[in-house]
């Protein structure tokens, strides 16, 4: 499911890039994406717009990936593939999951230009790709990583459709060649509603998420009972955590275990059990998405939509027109709005902190001036 934003200024929309489950025999099946329209802010139903017309003359690929400091200067650009998307730090820093479709990052004998999981080593242009076990995907999106770094979280989009979410064990058999990471799937959800932006608990036992419920989304990819749920990593029963009739989306996870969400054009908070959910005071009303905790739990990173667009040449493998966001950081103490520099290309195209909360991992479409 793809899912647009907007604030109250020109429309805007957003496409997010599925990735093909990638499986030796399965990499006939390309990659798909959608636009969809927004809804307004803090309502319950969605109204179609026109979109917005790009204000910047298309350009052949984004910046690309870089760990950049809070103040906006690029610490190390990681020189991978620039069409690199919905990266994910791993905990302790050292490596980058990400999906993309070149063919040099890993060993990928046979397989066509689909896009494809792969796991990087800060400092180095080229690691493996991640082959699951499981050949029941038509693709996966929106990787996470545990956080003992043996693990990542996915939506798996199955044949009929249905988005679920799984986690994969990572393993390095010894019968697989430099360049490929299997791993061992196990399926977590099984529910006809879309389940989607999986978020791990500080301990790894539990992963958050949000479920579209009883009313099939609209074609901004919202819907008035999109609620946040847990579930064991291990496995076991969903348990539903939010009760209202506004898209609750995007859950994150901070070090003590509070939750933070989108919810209709505010960031909310609540506890593991959803008790004492409320709005997040020090973040400004408007439109914030896909929050990330800092380390420390003392700040908040997000993205806010610019006013401006993201324009792509022909055939990068995504659309050739995204939202463009503005990466910022807020102090959840003093309030303070900073931000960072490099821009994003789409809302599903989240940061990530590095360990010690001085940098963000970004996937720059520009450098913000």
């Amino acid at each position: 499911m793809e899912a647009s934003r907007s604030a109250p200024r020109p429309p805007v929309t957003r496409v997010r890039l599925v990735l093909v489950a990638v499986v030796t025999a399965a990499c006939t099946q390309g990659s798909v994406s959608h636009v969809k329209a927004p809804p307004s802010v803090g309502s319950t139903t969605t109204t179609t717009t026109s979109t917005a017309t790009a204000t910047r003359a298309p350009r052949p690929h984004a910046l690309g990936l870089a760990v950049v400091n809070l103040d906006g200067s690029v610490r190390r650009d990681l020189e991978l593939p620039p069409d690199a998307w919905m990266a994910d730090l791993s905990p302790d820093g050292s490596h980058v999951a990400f999906l993309t479709r070149s063919p040099d990052t890993g060993t990928c004998g046979g397989c066509g230009p689909h896009d494809r999981l792969a796991v990087v080593q800060i400092g180095k242009r080229s690691g493996a790709y991640v082959y699951p076990d499981n050949g029941a995907f038509r693709r996966i999106e929106e990787p996470a990583w545990s956080p003992t770094g043996d693990r990542v979280a996915f939506v798996g989009v199955r044949s009929g459709g249905e988005r679920d979410v799984f986690v994969a064990t990572l393993t390095n058999r010894d019968d697989m060649p430099a360049g490929i990471l299997g791993a061992k799937v196990r399926r977590l959800t099984n529910d006809p509603a879309a389940d989607e932006f999986p978020a791990w608990s500080p301990d790894g036992s539990t992963i958050f998420y949000d479920n579209a419920g009883d009313k099939a989304v609209d074609d901004s990819g919202f819907s008035p009972t999109q609620e946040i749920w847990s579930v064991p990593a291990s496995g076991g029963a969903p348990r539903r955590l939010t009760h209202d009739r506004i898209a609750d989306v995007q859950p994150d996870v901070g070090p003590d275990g509070t939750l933070a969400y989108w919810h209709g054009g505010e960031i909310r908070v609540m506890d593991p059990s959803g008790s004492n959910q409320r709005r997040l005071q020090p973040i400004p009303h408007g439109l914030w998405f896909n929050p990330r905790w800092s380390p420390d739990g003392r700040s908040l990173a997000l993205l806010r939509f610019a006013d401006d667009r993201a324009t792509f040449a022909p055939r990068r493998g995504v659309a050739d027109d995204l939202p463009l966001l503005e990466v910022v950081v807020v102090n959840l103490v003093t309030g303070k709005v900073k931000q960072v520099g490099p821009r994003v290309a789409s809302d599903v195209n989240p940061v990530s902190w590095m360990p010690d909360g001085s940098a963000l991992l970004i996937d720059r479409f520009d450098d913000g001036a």
